[in-house]
């Protein structure tokens, strides 16, 4: 039974789940709930919730993101916060649409990357006014409050440039908390003990 695999797509309604038997190996993206089956016995609900376990466990890391559709990102934020996963903001930069992804409680960031706030457009065009102010709405109320009242009274009316900060200004601002922090307590050297005389 060792090095097999199972493909548990079906099964729990997550986007890839592949598991080997030893339970080392699992690699796990966020669920799709349009698909998602029901359990249909006690042993399947066992393995559903594991599933689930697992995937709250590991981290998802964002890599240099230049943003995209707000709708697209409000889809993956829905599953984010579903499945409680930790976000680490990594990446170079983390522009537009990704930035909303710092309103999320699990969320940290790396001090060096650049993040990157402007207002909403179509394709860089402006939005009708009623648009514009709905979209900037729905984007503040995803950012830390912190940045709430910067971004509606200032970053969302920047449509041909971007205001950027650091992922260091964002924790000194207590908008962000450093995942360094989180990295160092988990590799910082145990004291070596003294021999007992």
């Amino acid at each position: 039974m060792s090095g097999k695999l199972w493909n548990t797509n079906k099964l729990y309604g997550l986007a890839q789940v592949t598991l080997r038997a030893a339970g080392i190996a699992a690699i796990l993206l966020a669920p799709n709930t349009a698909q998602a089956a029901k359990p249909r016995s006690t042993q399947e609900q066992s393995q559903q919730q594991d599933a689930a376990a697992i995937a709250s466990s590991i981290p998802y890391i964002v890599p240099t993101d230049y943003g995209g559709s707000v709708k697209k990102r409000l889809s993956d934020i829905y599953a984010l916060r579903k499945s409680a996963r930790k976000v680490e903001i990594t990446g170079a930069a983390c522009m537009s649409s990704c930035t909303m992804l710092l309103g999320l409680e699990n969320t940290c960031v790396d001090p060096k990357t650049v993040f990157g706030f402007h207002g909403p457009s179509r394709n860089g065009q402006p939005l009708e006014p009623a648009l514009f102010d709905q979209v900037s709405k729905i984007i503040s109320r995803h950012y830390p409050a912190e940045l709430q009242v910067w971004y509606m009274t200032v970053a969302r009316y920047n449509l041909s440039g971007i205001n950027t900060m650091t992922g260091a200004e964002l924790i000194r601002l207590g908008a962000a908390r450093s995942c360094e922090t989180n990295a160092s307590a988990i590799r910082s050297p145990r004291p070596k003990l003294r021999p007992s005389s």
